[in-house]
Formats: structure tokens, C-alpha cells, sequence
């Protein structure tokens, strides 16, 4: 059984769609809020679940879990930096966000070859 977010969550939606089509089965006794409980439910033995790399931890080795890269189809998400049109702090808001794609330009293949 998979453990995932609750309804209406762009990558709970997404994951059931993939988990579905493999053949898998939701555990509706089940529901959680945050990827971090998840991680904690799988360690607990209760199922397996779904992570973005980006909730992928540098240090794994204690957390009791095991992480596998999916790779085909591989997976992808697009987000943005959402802010008020007029904002007097555009010019900050948009500097931040040409921060994190700068930051984020080639850590989703690190992550992924690291997943193992």
C-alpha cells in the first residue's frame, strides 16, 4: 500500500495516477499532511510512498527507509514564485527567483543519482 498526501495535492494526484497504473492499491485508512510523515510511515513498515528528489535526504543511512529514482517516465514539476501584481518588492521577488533556478540548475539529476 502507498502512503500519500491528501486529495487535492498537485503530487498526491500525479502519484496515484502512476501508482494506478502499476498496478498498485491505496490504503484509505490512512492519510497524511506532510512528506516528512510519510518518510516516518515507511520506516514504521507501514507501505511505501512517493518523494520529490528534493525531499530526498543528503544523509540517509539512519532514517530506515530505502530510496529508488524512478526514472521512466521521469518525473517533473514546474513551480513558480507567486507574488501581488504591483508589489513594490518585484525587483526582490524576481531576484529571488532567478536565485533558485541558479540554485537549482542540476541538483535534480544530483539527487536523482544519489537516490540509490
Amino acid at each position: 500500500k502507498e502512503r500519500l498526501r491528501e486529495d487535492g495535492l498537485c503530487l498526491r494526484d500525479q502519484a496515484m495516477g502512476v501508482c494506478f497504473e502499476a498496478g498498485a492499491d491505496e490504503d484509505t485508512h490512512f492519510r497524511a499532511t506532510s512528506l516528512e510523515t510519510l518518510r516516518n510511515m515507511v520506516a514504521a513498515g507501514s507501505g511505501i510512498t512517493l518523494l520529490p528528489a528534493l525531499a530526498v535526504p543528503q544523509e540517509r543511512k539512519r532514517d530506515g527507509v530505502v530510496y529508488l529514482p524512478c526514472i521512466k517516465p521521469e518525473p517533473r514539476r514546474t513551480v513558480g514564485l507567486v507574488y501581488r501584481p504591483g508589489s513594490p518588492l518585484r525587483s526582490r521577488y524576481e531576484q529571488l527567483a532567478e536565485a533558485i533556478r541558479g540554485a537549482m540548475d542540476g541538483h535534480f539529476d544530483k539527487a536523482l543519482k544519489h537516490a540509490v
